[in-house]
């Protein structure tokens, strides 16, 4: 009867322990879909915040052109301009042991160097517009002395959206890399062009090696065959003679055709011209004509011929 007893005990304290243990696994369970619920919402709220964190940042993406493109509308360089031009050979000291390096200031504080392989002395320079855009180029005028002769050597400069940029015959033309270069500028057919000459020594005798007129065109130097003909078989023969008839009693010879160019002198009503066949047109329409006039002067000859430009409208009819 007590076997029976402590059997029956022992059986319903196993069960109890079963019943315990199966209630603790059910517990178990509950508790992990709740954590596994708040997982799941918890990685819901994340991934919303995400979004929205996405959608702030496609947001800034679009402002980001918008203020890309205004930065775009004030282009560096449009506005800025040369403010002063110098250079480190300004002594006539014959040929220099360095090159000649010329500084340009700008109106945006920054200062550009250029070198110019020819260590010589600078005479100065002129701003001519080279490349007929109506706008003047730079022109920096070096002199050099040797056995072979003299040279006037120029370089030219140009500013375009800020940058200065280098246009050096030399660049364009094979026959003259790496020679020194004797350039004049001079003024036909109604633009400024280069004539330029290299020469060759043997022993004591000196010959011309290239002989060439210059005109920038489309980016780049070319030769100019038919300028350069017209200037030496047509532009030194006078044609026909004229008189100056002007509403003010005088006349302005300029250096170019148009009221832009520099005058040489001032012609009296009366004054006789030699007139060549050259004529241009200025910007303003006007007819001007390349004339030549001769003057009493102040030099061991008593007198002079100047060579220029005169408008058409201030002759005689």
């Amino acid at each position: 009867m007590k076997r029976k007893s402590f059997n029956a005990f022992m059986i319903g304290l196993i069960m109890c322990m079963v019943l315990a243990g199966c209630g603790g696994s059910a517990d178990n369970s509950i508790s992990d879909k709740l954590q596994s619920a708040g997982e799941k919402a918890a990685s819901e709220a994340d991934g919303e915040d995400d979004e929205k964190a996405d959608d702030k940042d496609d947001a800034g993406d679009k402002e980001k052109p918008e203020r890309r493109k205004k930065k775009k509308k004030d282009e560096p360089g449009k506005d800025i301009e040369i403010t002063d031009i110098s250079w480190n050979h300004s002594d006539e000291a014959g040929y220099y042991p360095d090159n000649t390096e010329v500084y340009f200031k700008l109106s945006n504080g920054d200062t550009v160097t250029k070198e110019i392989p020819f260590p010589t002395f600078v005479e100065g320079m002129d701003k001519l517009d080279m490349d007929d855009d109506g706008k003047d180029e730079i022109l920096i005028n070096q002199y050099f002395a040797n056995t072979a002769g003299e040279y006037s050597i120029v370089y030219i400069y140009k500013l375009l959206d800020g940058e200065v940029e280098e246009i050096f015959p030399g660049n364009d033309i094979p026959e003259l890399k790496d020679e020194f270069v004797n350039t004049e500028v001079v003024y036909t057919e109604t633009r400024y062009l280069l004539d330029v000459t290299t020469y060759e020594k043997d022993g004591a005798d000196v010959s011309e090696k290239y002989h060439a007129m210059l005109m920038w065109n489309d980016g780049s130097w070319v030769a100019n065959d038919k300028a350069y003909k017209e200037e030496d078989e047509e532009g030194t023969i006078p044609e026909y003679f004229e008189y100056v008839k002007a509403p003010d009693g005088y006349a302005n010879l300029r250096t170019g055709p148009g009221t832009e160019y520099d005058v040489i002198c001032q012609i009296p009503n009366g004054g006789e011209l030699e007139v060549y066949r050259e004529d241009a047109t200025s910007k303003s329409g006007k007819k001007w004509l390349k004339v030549a006039y001769y003057r009493e002067a102040d030099n061991e000859d008593g007198y002079e011929w100047l060579t220029g430009w005169i408008a058409e409208s201030q002759l005689q009819e």
